[in-house]
């Protein structure tokens, strides 16, 4: 079991976005990558609501 609190999909990449933010020279562009299985979709799809 993993505490992610309300939003599991975000919870699991939104710190990498955070840490990504506060680099300098901040990053134009980010890849994602994850493995075709269904542990791996529900971060990804989080992901593409993250915001800086």
């Amino acid at each position: 079991m993993i505490p992610t609190g309300p939003d599991p999909k975000a919870a699991l990449t939104e710190g990498f976005f955070a840490l990504a933010a506060r680099q300098r020279p901040r990053s134009e562009t980010v890849a994602l990558v994850s493995a075709d299985a269904e542990f791996w979709r529900d971060p990804m799809l989080g992901a593409g609501n993250c915001r800086p």
